[in-house]
Order: structure tokens, then C-alpha cells, then sequence
């Protein structure tokens, strides 16, 4: 982006509205760098992170040619950082929706400055879905030129600055199944719905879905849900599942049951997922028939009293997915779940779906664990149930791949070099205007022929006048370009046309349909009037009206043949089923904004005063360019 004091944005909307009851932390990421130039300003630009374009901000921050600001609540913006010219510097930011705070990093590898417990401006509303960069900083002025990469928001961690991705790239297949959970996660919620009373439901319109009895009273939804049972519902194509993500390294015990919980219909199938960091792991599966139930793991080892479990290694980062598939019938498919993962050795946690989630399984899609960690995902399960998810690993680091990924970095820093310098002295180099047209002489002229069309074979010089189809009338030796002749040819007195087409399009606007059926020729192609004398008429109130738009307006809509009733009439269908002969109303469709006065006008919300402001919000609230939509929301009665 240039420097200057214009608004030059960029940004986006998100792909979903984040809430404090949906997404509890969201992480955003963007690098940035302020060209090498210390004349180029001194002004801020502004980090916006919130709802609409400007509407109502969550997380703000600010930066000019020499600091970063971050805007704290009620106190404003405040200096955390320093910066230089010519250098990249990455920014990332961890919100917490719920608390209304957040925190970050700033800096470069090996120099970072952290910041935290800033809190969200005053006036948010508890909605994110859009991000960007604009002008409107913590102080004004030129702007100094500045680059920006890497924008991001999501919401699980990104990398921090400096890591290495080859080195840390036992990371990266967490990354990928994140990715997967997070794009299959429900996002409605609803409470005591259809009438029963403590359900709480997360779904995706309305199944998929997780539900659970918060009352102490049993409820039939259909299907039977007694007090503090989860109970979900998979979809006629998809399943639903609860994903827990593991927050350890070590080994895990697993145990659960699956239980029918509508005696109807062929139940479902069930599956214990492993998402690995070397791929997709199939542990445990089982079918549950109607009105029965199913431990996971369908017995205990042989000779063993132990309730039936698994037991596994897992890495910090991995999933485990408990998975509801459909059979052949989706309906009927109610199914109450348990499900309890204990960590054998260390710390010896445990992490029980009901006791951590059934008080308050709306406070987030992830829903924390008892020790307060985003652990638990709800979602829609996809046949394969993940098993297409690509981990994208790389070739292993062979002496020969190394000496190859050398070898093309070199190549790329040297075309990277060439470019920069390129870049270089286009920035040093002057702009120039900007023109919609252009003459090519400074006073108009009389043309000579091209001969054969050859500019360079001039013939005979031809004066200047109006074509022979329109009376080849001369043009005054001062008349200039001849457009200011041509308007006052086309409405001179003794035009017979001009009024003739203006009253036809002013019928034609109230009635669907002019006098002139061809509104657009008048010649001896067009529809012959149907009311020949009737326009002759309108014609001549209009030139006498002075061509008062208005009055002509006012004069057909309070005609006999505007106030007419639509209904029908056989006998006069029959012989004019257009009703060109005016003999009833002709039912017309209705535009945009009759249909929103007409509904303002039945509430008894409609305004009919005149004047005041305009009911278009502030330039600073909706940021519309060249580049970015109006997203603009103004509420007005008018």
C-alpha cells in the first residue's frame, strides 16, 4: 500500500460469526513492514478485528513508521513496541471472547515483545466475522507505504515467530487434523426446544446434533433422554461425533457406552477414531440394535472383571473420535453416549464427557475440560470419518533432498534480489495522473476523408453538420464539439417526439406497459398507440406543464385508469386479454423498495416524513472501494 492519507484497505469476512458462545479463543496472525523511506509519514494505520466493517470493534491495534499501539478498553491506544523501517515483523494475537480480553507477540525471530490482559473496546457486541486493515489509526497524517502476508484467523494457535517448520514439523499433522475438526464443528445452539423444557442442543440445522437434559425431570423428544444424559443424532448421510484433543503424551485408558435411546428405527454404528500424527487409526467399531446397548469394547479381556476399555498412546495435539454413524435409516436414531478417557501413569487425569460438559454444554464448541482446557469438539462426521484427511508430510530430509531445496533456495533468493530491485526503482521513480479521456486537438475541426480509410490519403475537407437522417441542418462556425446543438435539436418546440416518449415512459412506469407498446421506437417499426389521442393529450399537459416530471406523476395517478381494480371480467378478457383498452388495472410485480414500504406501511413502522439526514451510515463505518463490497447496515424506517 502506497503512503498517503487515503484509505487503502484490505480485509475480508470471515467464514463464519464468531460468538462467546461458539468460540471461546480466536488466534490471528499477519506480518507487516513499513517501507524503507523515513519521508514517507508518520501516520497509523489501524488492525481491526470485529463485527462488520467498522461496526462494532473487538480487538484494535494501531502502528506508524516508529511503534506499535494496542487499544486498551477505555484508556485508548497504547505504545507496546518499537519498529524500524524495512524490516518484517509478525503480529499475533490470542482473544478471549469470553473474558473480552486478549494478548500477543510482536517481533521478529529472536526479538519478541509480548503484551496481555488488554481488554476489548467498550462498545463490541459480541460478534466477530469480519478483519482488516485501514487508515483509521491512533494518530493521523501520511501513512508510510507498508506490505502485509500471511493474514490468518482460527482457532487454535499458530506457530510462533521463529519456529522452524522442518524442525518442528511433528506439529504440522496436529495442524491438519485441527484443521478437519475445526471446518466440521456445529455451530447452532438452542435451548428448551419444541417446548422441552432443560434441553440444550448444539447442531447443525437441524441435525447433526449433541443434546443434553439439564432438567431433573425425564423428557420424550421423541426418543428418551433421563436427567444429565448426552444424547446425539447423527444425520441421513453424515454421523455426529465427540472429539477430545489430547493435551498430554503418554498413555490413555478409554472406556464408554453406547445406548439406544429411541425404540424405533435400526439404531446406529459407533467407532473409536485415532487422529494420529501418522494418519487415520481405526481402534474400536460396533453395531447397537434397537432398545439395546454397547460398551466400547463389546466385552472385558477374557478371565478379566475390569469394565471394558482401551488402551493406547497418544502425543499432545492428537484426537480421539468418538464417531454415531447412520445405517440404512437415519430416523429414529437418538443415542445416549458416555464416554471417559483416564491418563494411566503421570498425572493420572481424567477427562468424563458428562461431568466436564452436561452443567454447561453451550459455553462453547471446544467446551472446556475440568482443568479449563478447550478440550472437547463437537461435529459432523463425514462417511469416511476423516480418513481422506491429507497430513501432507514431505519427503524424508536425504543428504540429496537437501542439497536440491539449497540449490532452488539460492535460485529464488537471487530472482527475489532482481525483484527487489526492480521494486526499488519503480518506488523512486515519479507517478503520473491518472485520465478518463483525452483530446487530440485543442479546438474542434472540420475533417478531411480518408481516403479507403488511410489516414494518411486525406481527400476532401467536409464541413461540420448534422447528419441527413436528422435534417443535415449546418452547425454555427462557433458551435465547438456541435453536442449543446445536437440537445437543443433533439428538444426544440417543433419536435413532435420528444414530449410524446417522455409521456409514454411515465405511463409505462405506472401501468407495466406504455401507450407505446415499443417504447424505444417510435419509427415505422414500432407498435402503433393504442391510445393515439390520449398521448397526443399528455403530450401537450406536459410541454404546458413546463416538463414538470411531477405533474405528470400527479395527473396519471389520480386518473379514472390508474385507480381501477384489477379483478376480472370474462366477457372482457375474451375480447382484450391484455386489457390494452385500459378496461381494468394490470397486475404488475413490484419493486425491492415498494415491497419494503408496503411491509413498513402494514406494521405501522413506516416514517412518512421528508428531509433530515441521510440515511447512509459514516464513510469510517462501511470502508466500500474499489476492491471491497458495501457490507454498510443502516436501520431507517423511511
Amino acid at each position: 500500500m502506497p503512503n498517503n492519507d487515503a484509505n487503502n484497505a484490505f480485509g475480508r469476512p470471515l467464514a463464519q460469526a464468531y460468538t462467546p458462545q461458539t468460540t471461546p479463543t480466536l488466534h490471528y496472525n499477519i506480518d507487516f513492514r513499513l517501507a524503507d523511506n523515513a519521508s514517507n509519514g508518520n501516520g497509523a494505520f489501524r488492525f481491526y478485528m470485529g463485527h462488520g466493517p467498522g461496526v462494532s470493534g473487538a480487538v484494535e491495534l494501531s502502528a506508524n513508521a516508529t511503534q506499535l499501539f494496542v487499544k486498551n478498553g477505555d484508556a485508548g491506544y497504547q505504545p507496546v513496541a518499537d519498529l524500524q523501517l524495512g524490516q518484517w515483523y509478525n503480529l499475533q494475537i490470542t482473544a478471549d471472547l469470553r473474558t473480552r480480553t486478549y494478548s500477543g507477540t510482536i517481533g521478529q525471530p529472536g526479538k519478541v515483545v509480548a503484551f496481555a490482559d488488554k481488554q476489548f473496546t467498550p462498545n463490541w457486541d459480541g460478534m466477530i466475522d469480519r478483519t482488516f486493515v485501514d487508515k483509521y489509526g491512533a494518530r493521523g497524517g501520511d501513512i508510510p507505504a507498508r506490505h502485509f502476508d500471511n493474514l490468518d484467523i482460527r482457532t487454535h494457535p499458530h506457530l510462533p515467530v521463529g519456529k522452524s517448520i522442518l524442525r518442528d514439523f511433528a506439529e504440522l499433522p496436529s495442524v491438519a487434523w485441527q484443521d478437519h475438526i475445526e471446518t466440521q464443528r456445529l455451530l447452532n445452539t438452542a435451548q428448551d426446544e419444541n417446548g422441552h423444557v432443560g434441553m440444550r442442543t448444539w447442531s447443525n440445522a437441524p441435525l447433526p446434533s449433541i443434546n443434553t437434559n439439564t432438567s431433573k425431570e425425564t423428557l420424550l423428544v421423541p426418543g428418551t433422554v433421563h436427567p444429565g444424559q448426552i444424547v446425539v443424532h447423527p444425520n441421513t448421510k453424515e454421523g455426529v461425533g465427540i472429539a477430545w484433543r489430547s493435551p498430554l503424551r503418554g498413555q490413555i485408558r478409554i472406556s464408554g457406552k453406547v445406548a439406544d435411546a429411541h425404540d424405533c428405527g435400526d439404531s446406529v454404528l459407533w467407532h473409536i477414531d485415532h487422529l494420529t500424527q501418522r494418519g487415520f487409526r481405526s481402534i474400536a467399531q460396533g453395531s447397537v440394535e434397537q432398545a439395546s446397548s454397547q460398551s466400547i469394547l463389546a466385552s472385558p479381556p477374557q478371565g478379566s472383571s475390569e469394565a471394558p476399555s482401551i488402551t493406547l498412546r497418544v502425543e499432545a495435539g492428537e484426537f480421539l473420535q468418538l464417531a454415531i454413524m447412520p445405517k440404512a435409516n437415519y430416523g429414529c436414531d437418538l443415542t445416549a453416549v458416555e464416554l471417559t478417557i483416564e491418563e494411566v501413569g503421570g498425572e493420572q487425569r481424567v477427562w468424563d464427557l458428562a461431568k466436564d460438559v452436561q452443567a454447561d454444554l453451550l459455553a462453547g464448541n471446544p467446551h472446556a475440560d475440568q482443568y479449563g482446557h478447550p478440550t472437547w469438539f463437537f461435529g459432523l462426521v463425514p462417511l469416511d470419518r476423516g480418513q481422506s484427511v491429507k497430513l501432507g508430510k514431505p519427503e524424508p530430509l536425504t543428504r540429496e533432498v537437501v542439497q536440491t531445496l539449497r540449490a532452488q533456495l539460492a535460485t529464488t533468493t537471487q530472482q527475489l534480489t532482481a525483484q527487489t530491485e526492480r521494486k526499488t526503482q519503480l518506488e523512486a521513480s515519479e507517478t503520473y495522473g491518472l485520465i478518463y479521456g483525452a483530446l487530440d486537438q485543442d479546438e474542434p475541426a472540420d475533417a478531411q476523408i480518408r481516403i479507403r480509410g488511410e489516414r494518411k490519403q486525406l481527400g476532401d475537407v467536409v464541413p461540420r453538420r448534422n447528419l441527413e437522417i436528422l435534417g443535415k441542418d449546418p452547425l454555427p462556425q462557433d458551435a465547438g464539439s456541435g453536442r449543446l446543438q445536437l440537445a437543443n435539436w433533439l428538444t426544440r418546440d417543433s419536435n413532435p417526439l420528444t414530449a410524446r416518449v417522455m409521456a409514454n415512459r411515465i405511463w409505462q412506469l405506472h401501468f407495466g406497459r406504455g401507450l407505446v407498446g415499443t417504447e424505444n421506437d417510435f419509427g415505422a417499426r414500432g407498435e402503433q398507440p393504442s391510445h393515439p389521442e390520449l398521448l397526443d393529450w399528455l403530450a401537450s399537459r406536459f410541454i404546458d406543464s413546463g416538463w414538470s416530471v411531477k405533474a405528470m406523476h400527479r395527473l396519471i395517478m389520480s386518473s379514472a385508469a390508474y385507480q381501477q381494480s384489477s379483478a376480472d371480467d370474462a366477457a372482457s378478457t375474451e375480447l382484450d386479454p391484455d386489457a390494452r383498452l385500459l378496461w381494468r388495472f394490470n397486475r404488475r410485480r413490484l419493486s425491492a423498495e415498494e415491497i419494503r414500504d408496503a411491509m413498513l406501511f402494514v406494521s405501522g413502522e413506516l416514517d412518512p416524513t421528508m428531509g433530515g439526514a441521510h440515511p447512509f451510515p459514516a464513510e469510517s463505518g462501511w470502508g466500500f472501494s474499489q476492491h471491497m463490497p458495501f457490507y454498510g447496515v443502516y436501520p431507517s424506517s423511511r
